[in-house]
């Protein structure tokens, strides 16, 4: 059935296994274990057979043997007078063996006689005995038992039966010490040592084993273990055939033969590993991993390449590396297998020594989500001495240790009235803070005289250092940090008698309890909100304990959802299922079960659930336990009499209860006074259990009825049943084809399903949700919250598609981990061995993906990359493998997952290995081609080495640059410019100015408005004037004057580009001279002095020549913001066209500037020239055109993020469209141009505005926009449209019927765009004028 569960008290008794029977050797113990004839005379066949030590008896029946000598006679010798036999020792499948006294020799020896199958085949059975013995004599190994002899003892005239003569030994078999339990590591390693060493030297002497098992190893009292039976077996069957070796080659016993032996294969010592690998298994965890599978399903087993169950599910805190290890010893092909014992052993040796080097080595720093518990003690009103206070804390110091202790906390202090202790160090679990809380319950009502207890909790990240020194119950870590004394004050404002929980503490229980919120006043005012701790839910799920009020609704389970109703109907109909649904932790199995349960309420009869918990994944049958008094129906408030008397009712209602019925139910249904003895072996009794509860299952669920409805029983979390449960399922499983039940089970997917060959039974693996899915889940949890695109973002990234994690992540709306996750996470890293779990964390440190070489330079510098630790870590799915065409990558599967290892890293630690890791991306560049600098420079930046850092953010912002990665680059530079706030002063002057400038100008292209472009360009003029280098000089007042003329502050960009004219003067640079010139016009031209404009620009085209080049135009283009050729041409159709009209020199000059701006491919000269050439075919009148040029516009903002121009190009699409007839948002467009603070062109917006007006006959509409045109006219002095306001102004006037106020305007008008010179608007407004006469 089981071992005890170790740590904790099992929830029901186990079945008591029988003394363990002897093996063909001398047992030592007590006096009795001396004289063992006459008690094992007494024994049935079957406790005394060799293979009751296991499963074994289900396959090997002992012999009918003819005949056997009896204690008390001689035999053996020349005359049949050596040996004198005192005691019947053992029997097995082969014969039987008694301890003798050797007459000749005077020494106690084991005489073994080997029971042939025929009568009559004593001699050849003799003499192919003989051979073999000849074949073991050369065995001399203190590992393997001694053969003195071969002889033979003639029971009859025609019956000779032969026996072995060897040595005696004092101790035990190994089948019989595994009864107890699996085997400590060390003491494990000590027997399984001497096994290989006793193989090894058979192979030198090319003797195979071939049947090597628990039952042929024996353990003396010595210590040392010793091999039996070396290459017996098949002696037995075919004592007749000329080489037992050649013509029966099979061998072994079912449970331990390899693949090999099952096909009558060749054999080599590869099948002795075999056999050794899982003997390794069975030392580790107690019990062969098949412990119950029939014959042909052991054949079948073999011969399939299934992985083995992991010893680590027994054994947690056993090296990852001993599941591979096993795994390569079984493998199914020879060939895959260690290829000598010797190999094997080796590797085996460097598992212990880094196994043992882990043990002994101090623990590291860790860091990670413990919550604090704080006990404080509630003195009596009346006064004590000091001898009387002593004695009471020292009561309550010792009462509050002791039940922290069983709760697994680690105590931190006991001082006074408080006590301070913690869970979730030096490892998490999953249910940390459940434990945590259930403790708090557990004080808080602690039955003590003379004080009472006052109990806070509070759950923090934090970094603990456990002490190596600590031996006793006081501190045992220390605490950085003051998370601890946030548990103290919480504790302080408790009751007493009453626990309260933080904020955070309440979070990771997800529900798990009921609790009542505190009111604050001024008493309890604080940094936390805290909540008083009533008491544990009582629903039996996990998932119904910790379910909010209202469920999300289901997503992406739809298929899976229908398949289980398909599952249901078949049940209805009589066909029964047993179905399991694996999936990762938190992929939604739970919410699938429940929804199926909510689906078919009324349709089912008995519903029944268990849940599996870790800490009883050793306690025999639980879950069973937990689903028995759901199906007998008992009352709540029955007391344990009523509780028993019911039962026993209801099994002989059932017909179930028969003596021998009820002692095999005892243990799990405590019926006192039925405890009858047992008949047959342990496992006799455990197959008679199982199959007598399958019985009450179906019974007690309807399942045979036919008129009864169908039944439905679940158990979640299966991945911690005990092995008995998984048996009784597998067994349950094949009878639920007639019956009306559904055996509904969840299991993650480490657990191996032990179903594939029980038909009918399903499995169903839940796949992550898919990106739009996972969207979806995160809208629907956030209902009624907006969920901005980098929130949405950052959840898919994260999640990885996992249900739960998508849950949590999208209800906290914010940056790390939330609380209810850690704890699972951490979990999940602690469970690994202390050499993975390392592992793991650093290469969290890289990336979510990394090399093994990288992997290697977390570790060390220049150390070999740790592939088998890699593969380990693969194995037990913390990472994924890529396989590339030269090497292999590897990848966390999770990312949460990631950033969990990589922050329960400590700091200083983690900024070791960030360090090796830039400066191997530094020396080997070439490992990982095409990495960009970014990575670099984070890695720099977080190993603090900021000089590196700086060098390698400039580096990741040019390069983002020349990809025109414009919002990339900004957050580059601005890191760079972080780090030279690290840098000593004499550095970071020389460093920082072209900085502001390489920074300044993407900034100004995606937030061109804001005050930190400003500030930026004013620092870099600042910085530029003062250190004298004036060649740098502008490039700074360039972007002054961008960030002044999109704000619509002329004068000062006018200022900027006067002193941006002078200063490319001084320094004699023609570009910088154009530039200030171009400046200049834009500025004239804007503030409606079109031919001044004219004479600027006109000049820029003679500074900048004829020729273009590009390389030269491009890097302008980073110098300047924009190319000062392309912007010459634009400005100066502009300004033609006001001038002269739409000549050929204005369209000339457009054309050119959209043909340059193709060759250029600059995506902010690119904005600016189809926003103004939009602008130039508008006022032509070209609408088709400038729709065309305008719809190029948004995508190409969106795609590099930018801000200058959009406002224009937005305006300017919105009037095409509403001047056909379309939804274009005219008004809308302004409005957000004006909120965004730039200003430029607003008078002309609002101009739009009126003329779209007008063309509707909304006359008054049309004057409200131009009153609102001139005002910003007026206010910013933007003066380029102010003859066409006064001429649309005019217009609607006399739309209005205003006539004389018409006249005088249009007329004025006339006056202004003479005054400026504007003979395009001039000749619009006389024609307007003349008809209008």
């Amino acid at each position: 059935m089981g071992s005890r569960p170790r740590g904790r008290q099992a929830p029901c008794r186990s079945v008591t296994s029988p003394p363990s029977p002897l093996l063909p050797c001398r047992t030592t113990g007590t006096g009795e274990g001396h004289r063992m004839g006459d008690e094992l005379s007494r024994r049935s066949r079957e406790e005394e057979s060799d293979f009751s030590d296991s499963f074994l008896l289900y396959f090997r029946e002992p012999p009918e043997l003819l005949v056997l000598p009896r204690p008390g006679e001689v035999l053996g010798g020349q005359h049949e007078d050596r040996f004198e036999l005192r005691a019947r020792l053992g029997q097995g499948g082969m014969g039987q063996v008694f301890r003798a006294w050797d007459r000749v020799l005077q020494r106690n020896v084991a005489l073994k006689f080997i029971q042939p199958q025929e009568e009559g085949s004593g001699l050849a059975l003799t003499s192919l005995l003989r051979e073999e013995a000849r074949a073991i004599a050369r065995l001399d190994h203190d590992n393997i038992i001694r053969i003195f002899d071969v002889s033979e003892w003639r029971a009859g005239p025609s019956l000779i039966i032969p026996f072995l003569v060897m040595e005696c030994l004092e101790g035990q078999s190994l089948s019989a010490r595994l009864r107890k339990g699996p085997l400590e590591w060390d003491h494990a390693l000590r027997v399984f040592r001497d096994v290989l060493a006793g193989l090894a030297h058979a192979h030198a002497h090319h003797v195979i084993h071939r049947d090597l098992k628990p039952g042929n190893i024996f353990v003396l009292d010595e210590g040392r273990t010793k091999l039996l039976d070396f290459g017996l077996a098949h002696l037995a069957a075919n004592p007749g055939n000329a080489s037992a070796h050649e013509q029966n080659p099979r061998g072994g016993s079912p449970p331990y033969m390899a693949p090999e032996q099952w096909l009558d294969g060749p054999q080599d010592a590869r099948t002795d590993i075999w056999a050794s690998g899982l003997l390794l298994y069975e030392l580790l965890t107690g019990q062969h991993p098949h412990a119950m599978a029939s014959r042909e399903e052991l054949r079948r087993w073999a011969l399939t390449p299934q992985p083995l169950p992991s010893v680590r599910t027994h054994r947690p805190e056993l090296p990852a590396e001993v599941d591979t290890l096993i795994a390569r010893a079984i493998a199914n092909e020879p060939a895959r297998r260690f290829q000598s014992v010797h190999e094997l052993a080796k590797q085996l040796r460097a598992i212990e020594q880094r196994w043992e080097a882990a043990r002994k080595a101090p623990p590291p720093a860790r860091r990670g989500q413990v919550t604090f518990l704080c006990c404080v003690m509630a003195r009596p009103p009346e006064p004590l001495d000091d001898e009387a206070l002593g004695e009471l804390q020292e009561r309550f110091q010792k009462a509050c240790s002791e039940c922290l202790q069983r709760h697994g906390a680690t105590m931190l202090h006991s001082m006074g009235d408080e006590v301070l202790a913690c869970l979730g160090h030096p490892r998490a679990e999953e249910d940390t803070p459940l434990h945590a809380v259930r403790a708090a319950l557990e004080l808080a009502s602690l039955p003590c005289e003379g004080f009472a207890v006052r109990v806070g909790l509070h759950t923090a990240s934090i970094v603990m250092n456990t002490l190596s020194s600590a031996r006793h119950s006081g501190a045992s870590a220390s605490v950085q940090g003051d998370a601890h004394l946030v548990a103290a004050w919480v504790a302080r404002q408790a009751e007493v008698g009453t626990a309260l929980l933080s904020q955070s503490t309440l979070q990771g229980l997800r529900g798990a309890f009921i609790t009542e919120p505190i009111p604050s006043d001024d008493s309890t005012r604080g940094p936390h909100s805290l909540h008083r701790l009533i008491r544990e839910r009582e629903e039996t799920l996990r998932f119904e304990r910790m379910r909010p009020a209202s469920l999300t609704p289901l997503v992406g389970r739809s298929e899976e959802l229908r398949q289980l109703r398909e599952l249901w109907e078949r049940t209805r109909r009589g066909q029964g299922a047993l179905v399991l649904l694996q999936g990762e932790a938190g992929i939604g199995k739970s919410r699938l079960i429940w929804e199926l349960r909510e689906q078919v309420a009324a349709e089912v009869g008995v519903q029944a659930q268990a849940q599996c918990w870790e800490e009883t994944r050793t306690s025999p049958l639980y879950p069973i336990c937990q689903l028995l008094p759901q199906l007998l129906a008992h009352p709540r408030d029955a007391s344990p009499e009523q509780r028993r008397r019911r039962t026993i009712h209801r099994l002989e209602a059932l017909g179930l209860a028969q003596p021998e019925q009820l002692a095999l139910l005892d243990p799990l249904l405590d019926l006192s006074g039925h405890e009858v003895s047992p008949v047959g072996g342990a496992e006799r009794r455990q197959v008679q259990l199982l199959e007598l509860l399958i019985t009450l299952l179906l019974e007690l669920a309807g399942a045979r009825s036919e008129t009864a409805r169908p039944a439905l029983l679940i158990i979640e979390d299966l991945h911690w049943a005990d092995p008995s449960t998984l048996d009784l399922l597998t067994r349950l499983g094949e009878q639920l084809r007639s019956a009306r039940l559904c055996v509904l089970l969840s299991a993650r997917l480490e657990l191996q399903s032990p179903w594939p060959l029980v038909r009918g039974a399903r499995s169903l693996v839940l796949p992550r949700l898919s990106s739009e899915q996972t969207l979806d889940l995160a809208a629907r949890v956030t209902a009624g919250q907006h969920l901005s695109q980098e929130t949405l973002r950052l959840v898919h990234e994260k999640t990885d598609g996992i249900p739960l994690f998508i849950e949590e992540l999208a209800r906290m709306l914010g940056p790390g981990i939330p609380i209810p996750l850690q704890s699972l996470l951490q979990a999940r890293l602690d469970s690994l061995p202390p050499g993975l779990r390392e592992l793991a964390q650093r290469c969290a440190v890289i990336s979510r993906e990394f090399t093994p070489s990288l992997a290697a330079a977390c570790m060390a510098p220049e150390a070999e990359p740790p592939r088998r630790e890699l593969e380990g870590l693969v194995r037990t799915g913390l990472l994924r493998q890529y396989k590339e065409e030269h090497d292999v990558r590897y990848g966390f599967r999770h990312a949460l997952l990631q950033e969990q290892a990589r922050e329960s890293l400590p700091g200083p630690e983690r900024r070791l290995v960030h360090q090796r890791i830039a400066r191997h991306l530094v020396a080997h560049p070439m490992e990982l081609p095409g990495l960009p600098p970014e990575c670099v420079a984070h890695h720099f930046t977080e190993a603090r080495e900021w000089a590196e850092a700086f060098r390698w953010w400039t580096d990741a912002g040019r390069q983002a640059m020349r990809r025109l990665a414009y919002t990339e680059a900004v957050h580059h530079y601005q890191r760079a410019r972080a780090m030279l706030g690290h840098l000593p002063p004499e550095l970071r002057q020389g460093m920082e100015p072209q900085l502001l400038l390489e920074l300044g100008m993407p900034m100004f292209m995606t937030q061109c408005s804001v005050d930190e472009v400003k500030a930026i360009f004013l620092r870099a003029r600042d910085l530029c004037l003062r250190s004298g280098t004036a060649d740098q000089l502008p490039s700074a007042l360039s972007g002054l004057f961008f960030w002044y003329l999109e704000r619509g502050d002329y004068p000062e960009a006018l200022g900027v580009a006067s002193n941006l004219l002078e200063v490319g003067e001084r320094i004699c640079q023609p570009e910088a001279r154009a530039v200030g010139a171009l400046r200049m016009s834009i500025c004239l031209l804007l503030q409606g002095m079109p031919r001044r404009a004219l004479e600027h620009l006109e000049r820029a085209r003679e500074l900048l020549g004829p020729d273009f080049e590009l390389e030269h135009e491009q890097k302008l283009c980073l110098a300047y913001c924009y190319s000062p050729r392309v912007l010459m041409h634009i400005f100066s159709a502009l300004s033609r066209l006001l001038l002269e009209g739409p000549g050929s020199a204005a369209w000339s000059d457009s054309e050119q500037a959209l043909s340059l701006v193709e060759r250029l491919r600059n995506p902010m000269t690119e904005s600016l020239v189809l926003a103004y050439v939009g602008l130039f075919y508008q006022l032509c009148g070209e609408e088709e055109r400038t729709l065309a040029l305008t719809s190029r516009i948004a995508p190409l903002m969106a795609r590099y993020n930018l801000s200058s121009c959009a406002g224009i190009a937005e305006v300017l699409h919105a009037w095409v469209l509403e001047k056909r007839g379309e939804a274009g948002g005219l008004r809308a467009s302004i409005k957000r141009w004006e909120a965004s603070g730039m200003r430029k062109g607003l008078s002309y917006c609002f101009a739009l505005l009126a003329d779209l007006h007008l063309g509707r006959g909304e006359s008054e509409s049309g004057l409200d926009a131009v009153r609102e045109a001139q005002k910003w006219e007026e206010s910013l002095g933007e003066h380029i449209c102010e003859a066409e306001l006064l001429h649309l102004k005019g217009r609607l006037l006399w739309m209005r019927g205003d006539t004389d106020a018409a006249r005088a305007c249009l007329h004025k008008a006339l006056r202004v765009s003479q005054g400026q010179e504007a003979r395009y608007f001039e000749h619009q407004i006389t024609g307007t004028l003349e008809r209008l006469r």
